[in-house]
């Protein structure tokens, strides 16, 4: 226990060290397309936090309870990651990695593809501080897949990804009996009632803008309660000018064709049903999309779809079972977040049908690391899938480990 503690923190340290490294920050940011002041904050700076926040916790578990990592029984043994394909290191560090070293369990990782220049400062602090964990390297992820899926002895795979890719292997999994722990895209919906506070607008624009919207928990949509709408749709404005003063480079390249498509076809067919462009231009210009606000209706790929891009729908309702309705119209649950007045009944359907929620706070609120070191999800958001049987819900690695049949 002490040497994979003294292992995790010395890679904890050195990697939020490469945040002075202007060579990885360039390669990074060649590879991905993201800001250099994004990839600090979120790839770096965020890694660093969740792992450091997750070992706390864990240590605190391992204090209160001295059998919990001599545990025995447990239902995990040997584990494979693919990295998210949008190079969100924190997701792994702190939901997979940390939980993984410290209750001995066999890891095996793969890079995501697109990490061609800056993998090369990576996978030498892993051989460094972490060398029991196995980075596989093969020509195409298809092939890695159904290498790790059908070939090996691994029992448990983690999985940061397209739903509709996923969706492409059950079968595999069920014929194979391997676990499967998914957790694919967010379409993280903001409620707004009555009774806001005006303050918490900073937040809901900085959660929108998180990356320039190119992270899966970005909030991609916003419901305001009719009655309020107009006076929150000005601060929602301010507040983006704002951001956009104190955050001047953090505007992210998009190299994707795939979501440039995606971006154009979005746009079209929001306005073409009646959505009104209130803020930004809503086109790319020189590989960049700069934040833009739309006034939609609900019923357009641009809400119901995840987005990846630094937009914001703003959507009206009339009440509570009213937004429910717009809400569980898309079909994913991965997090929510809810502002001003509201029912506890409103409160608990909203539990019950997303990973988390935060009540008048967002993700980037640092009071939420605990929230976000969780893995799962609802409907194509996440699920584990074992013995055939999807189960959704917010889970911690370590908990499944030694989970109690």
């Amino acid at each position: 226990m002490k040497k994979s503690l003294e292992n995790l923190v010395a890679f904890s340290d050195n990697l939020g060290k490469l945040e002075h490294n202007q060579e990885f920050l360039k390669a990074f940011s060649e590879d991905t397309g993201y800001s250099i002041p994004n990839i600090k904050k979120r790839e770096i700076h965020s890694s660093k936090a969740f792992m450091d926040y997750k070992l706390e916790e864990i240590q605190k578990k391992v204090a209160s309870d001295k059998k919990f990592y001599f545990h025995k029984n447990k239902h995990i043994h040997k584990v494979f990651c693919l990295l998210p394909g949008n190079a969100a290191l924190y997701a792994f560090c702190a939901k997979v990695l940390v939980p993984a070293v410290i209750c001995d369990v066999s890891l095996s990782i793969s890079f995501p593809s697109r990490l061609r220049k800056s993998k090369e400062f990576l996978v030498p602090l892993f051989e460094k501080y972490l060398p029991n964990i196995k980075i596989l390297e093969t020509k195409s992820k298809s092939e890695l897949f159904h290498h790790v899926i059908n070939e090996t002895d691994i029992d448990t795979v983690v999985v940061f990804a397209s739903d509709v890719w996923i969706s492409e292997y059950i079968g595999e999994f069920i014929d194979t009996n391997k676990r499967l722990i998914f957790e694919g895209p967010g379409n993280d919906p903001c409620v707004v009632f009555e009774d806001y506070d005006k303050k918490s607008v900073k937040d809901i624009v900085q959660a929108c803008l998180n990356n320039y919207g190119q992270s899966c928990s970005s909030l991609k949509r916003v419901y305001v309660k009719e009655a309020i709408h107009d006076e929150f749709v000005y601060e929602l404005i301010d507040q983006i000018d704002q951001h956009i003063k104190e955050n001047p480079d953090a505007n992210n390249s998009i190299f994707s064709s795939i979501v440039f498509d995606k971006i154009n076809y979005q746009i079209t067919e929001a306005k073409g049903k009646g959505a009104k462009v209130v803020y930004g231009d809503a086109a790319i210009k020189d590989s960049k999309f700069n934040p833009t606000i739309l006034l939609s209706p609900n019923h357009t790929t641009l809400v119901l779809e995840e987005n990846f891009y630094p937009v914001i729908p703003v959507v009206k309702f009339k009440d509570e079972k009213h937004v429910e309705t717009l809400i569980f119209e898309s079909n994913y649950g991965l997090n929510c977040s809810i502002f001003g007045n509201y029912s506890e009944d409103f409160l608990e359907m909203m539990k019950n049908n997303h990973k988390s929620v935060f009540k008048d706070s967002t993700i980037v609120n640092h009071e939420n690391h605990h929230e976000i070191t969780k893995l799962g999800g609802y409907r194509r958001s996440g699920y584990i899938l074992e013995d055939g049987i999807k189960k959704h819900g917010s889970f911690y690695l370590e908990d499944l480990i030694f989970r109690d049949k």
